[in-house]
């Protein structure tokens, strides 16, 4: 089948990443993306071709190049998606579409639009929460349908970043996390102060230059030696960095729209013990007490981070957990 991939923007996240990933994993007839922005800039070496235009673009390279099918991977944006729909009903001829959602609709902006809905042949959610959530419910079960979206799983690379990846039986014990800024909450460095573990490291990936607010909370607590802060990484080098921690400690907004959140999965592959506080779809990934702990409150939160840190038996037999419910339950394929 040649499927037409389409975005709003192409940029740092996970609606990208998955779509990239798609693109590099799959063996298909087309490897083109339209999108209205293309932040990332060339990503030929990838053998992927990025084009940006509008929604009428998206129509008339759809019929000239004979395509079968137009894939929209929805995340923060439905304005390509608006423009294709003008342009289809000026030429009266609807397309075929599939949509895959990539984030929860916690915000107005990231709900569906009437257009989204009216002209979709299927809707993919990657989430039950955003599958059965209220503002879904109008959608014909027979045109949409749940599919998680799994982690990538390289064999090759994945056993040579395991040799690197080691449980610490050391007092030093090294919690990470990896998100965008705007998924770290503003109390993040408070709670961490709080663990109770002699000797620990915080590393925080992923939020680019370090913002006021979090130098301010770092230097309140006196934790300047005990947490390390790293802008985004591409995902060969998110890898190697997970691969070092002993817990994954990820505390995000209750109000966030993660849906089946990627970071989360590498570090469980990696068998990585979570400690998770947030929004309901990333719960889906942790079985409680079994692959990771799901705090309810700050005070579970740092309990149950204190717990990690303290017992290596513990650490190890929870990531092993958590590398097996990856593995068996959110295969890529």
């Amino acid at each position: 089948m040649k499927i037409l991939y389409i975005i709003n923007n192409l940029n740092i996240g996970g609606a990208t990443d998955a779509l990239i990933y798609i693109l590099k994993n799959c063996t298909c007839d087309s490897r083109k993306i339209i999108c209205k922005n293309n932040y990332l800039g060339d990503i030929s070496n990838l053998d992927i071709e990025v084009e940006e235009g509008n929604g009428r673009l998206v129509f008339d390279t759809f019929i000239k190049a004979e395509y079968d099918l137009i894939h929209w991977f929805r995340a923060e944006s439905a304005l390509l998606f608006e423009e294709l729909c003008v342009e289809m009903v000026a030429q009266k001829r609807i397309l075929p579409i599939v949509t895959t959602v990539c984030q929860y609709p916690r915000e107005f902006r990231l709900r569906l639009t009437p257009n989204e809905i009216k002209y979709n042949q299927c809707i993919v959610f990657i989430d039950k929460h955003a599958y059965a959530c209220k503002f879904n419910k109008s959608i014909l079960n027979d045109r949409k349908q749940m599919i998680y979206f799994g982690i990538h799983y390289d064999e090759n690379l994945f056993t040579r970043y395991n040799k690197l990846s080691t449980i610490s039986d050391s007092v030093d014990v090294r919690f990470g996390r990896g998100s965008s800024l705007n998924k770290c909450p503003k109390n993040m460095i408070a709670w961490f102060s709080k663990i109770n573990v002699s000797q620990k490291q915080f590393c925080i990936v992923g939020v680019g230059d370090e913002p006021e607010w979090l130098k301010k909370e770092i230097t309140k607590y006196k934790l300047e030696t005990n947490v390390e802060i790293i802008p985004h990484l591409n995902f060969e080098d998110w890898l190697l960095k997970v691969s070092s921690f002993d817990v994954f400690l990820y505390q995000i907004p209750l109000n966030s729209y993660s849906s089946i959140d990627g970071t989360m999965q590498a570090a469980m592959l990696f068998s990585k013990p979570i400690v998770y506080y947030g929004s309901e779809p990333p719960k889906e990934l942790i079985e409680h007490g079994v692959s990771g702990f799901i705090a309810n409150n700050k005070r579970e939160f740092i309990h149950y981070a204190t717990l990690l840190g303290t017992n290596t038996e513990l650490r190890q037999r929870m990531g092993q957990k958590a590398n097996e419910r990856i593995i068996s339950k959110f295969d890529w394929k």
